[in-house]
């Protein structure tokens, strides 16, 4: 089973154009896949308020509330979406992801011992497939990296190092054209905030060369998650 896992904080008018489209694709029976959604979001009542009032199977489609979150937190956030899925294939994607049915396809080919990209321009460099005990292997998303960047290529060069082979994806995903581009950081925190990710993550490469979260938990939230 495929695993959509997305995720956000406060992006209404994206999740409102591109959640009916993967729920309409992965309800299409002519793409012959078995299918999830996990939606993470952080404290957001607008984005539940919409969602409440759609007509999604909640068999298919679980919405995963972090209360209380004041401080969104991207890799905090993918884990959360993988401990709360139930498919054999992660598909981590950013909320403003829109698939083609060849994704999907081509999707449900990926073998264990391979993870797929879509590559780095066009704002894909966030989408990443793995199996999910590739996933379990590096111990998910180094939860100590926070702020903005470097996330994407910590993750990348973790599965890299525990043996995995790279795919790029031939029917790449497209990406929502829309004036709502989020802007968390000012560019010299956004810098900032980048080589500090950079630094943290060669660290803790001298500590193992591909496990995440040593001697922690990741992608929890105790009494902080509602499920729907």
């Amino acid at each position: 089973m495929l695993s959509f896992l997305t995720y956000c904080k406060g992006r209404l008018d994206a999740a409102k154009q591109t959640l009916p489209n993967l729920y309409n694709l992965i309800q299409d029976k002519a793409n012959k896949v078995s299918a999830e959604i996990v939606l993470v979001e952080y404290d957001d009542t607008d984005l539940w308020n919409w969602w409440s009032k759609q007509n999604f199977d909640p068999q298919i489609f679980h919405y995963v509330w972090v209360k209380y979150a004041d401080k969104w937190h991207m890799n905090h956030a993918r884990n959360v979406a993988a401990v709360e899925s139930h498919g054999d294939v992660l598909v981590f994607m950013d909320i403003d992801n829109i698939l083609l049915p060849a994704t999907v396809t081509e999707l449900a080919d990926l073998k264990p011992g391979e993870f797929a990209v879509a590559g780095r321009g066009e704002h894909l460099s966030g989408f990443l497939a793995c199996h999910s005990e590739d996933y379990d292997k590096v111990n998910g998303y180094e939860e100590s990296l926070s702020g903005y960047g470097y996330d994407d290529d910590a993750m990348r060069i973790c599965l890299q190092n525990a043996g995995l082979q790279q795919r790029e994806l031939v029917n790449k995903p497209t990406v929502l054209q829309h004036g709502e581009r989020t802007k968390f950081l000012d560019t010299q925190d956004t810098v900032a905030s980048w080589q500090v990710n950079k630094y943290t993550f060669e660290l803790l490469r001298q500590l193992h060369p591909w496990k995440n979260n040593l001697n922690r938990n990741y992608g929890l939230g105790g009494e902080l998650l509602e499920h729907f």
